[in-house]
């Protein structure tokens, strides 16, 4: 039996839709195919807040993140400007469903 797919074994996904076509044949004369569909959805965070509840501008609060989508596993690193002083965790990593740790 001899098997074909138009993608190869191992291939990364992107995020999206990906049809995956399956095609076999045999010395005989037979063949058939076979398609399904792969979803890939991204988990994705809201960018850190550097607002204060002060709200002077501008927010001397800033974020720095090792990936600008936000995505699951992107870290982000907080610090303050001369004269302010960040309360709590100096980093917040994506996690699964929005939310940060």
């Amino acid at each position: 039996v001899i098997l074909k797919s138009d993608i190869e074994s191992g291939s990364a996904f992107h995020p999206g839709l990906t049809v995956v076509t399956y095609e076999a044949s045999d010395p005989s004369g037979n063949a058939n195919h076979c398609q399904y569909n792969i979803t890939v959805s991204e988990l994705k965070c809201s960018p850190p807040s550097t607002s204060l509840q002060t709200n002077p501008s501008p927010s001397p609060m800033q974020s720095s993140c090792d990936s600008p989508d936000y995505v699951y596993g992107t870290t982000c690193t907080l610090d303050c400007s001369h004269g302010y002083r960040l309360q709590g965790h100096t980093a917040v990593t994506c996690e699964r469903d929005n939310r940060t740790q």
